[in-house]
């Protein structure tokens, strides 16, 4: 997700703690499996995460998802939009 972020920015590999905690808080936002369908950010306050701050950078990028069907055919990554974490 790091490099993601660098590369879809544009941006050299001296911003790599930059792009680093934006990977983290970005992750820690989104909902997993593992906590079934909540993020991690919500299972620790106990409220849902408020998405409106997030600004986007205005970059596409192509999340690999795990093929989740039998048709070899279909999709594996869809369009996404690099996200800019500001925090304030």
């Amino acid at each position: 997700m790091t490099r993601a972020f660098l590369i879809g920015a544009s941006m050299s590999a001296s911003y790599w703690v930059d792009a680093v905690y934006a990977a983290v808080y970005t992750v820690n936002w989104l909902p997993t499996s593992i906590l079934q369908n909540k993020s991690p950010f919500e299972v620790l306050f106990k409220k849902m995460p408020n998405y409106n701050f997030i600004k986007p950078l205005g970059c596409a990028c192509f999340p690999t998802f795990v093929a989740s069907s039998s048709n070899k055919l279909k999709p594996r990554v869809v369009e996404c939009l690099f996200l800019k974490v500001i925090v304030v």
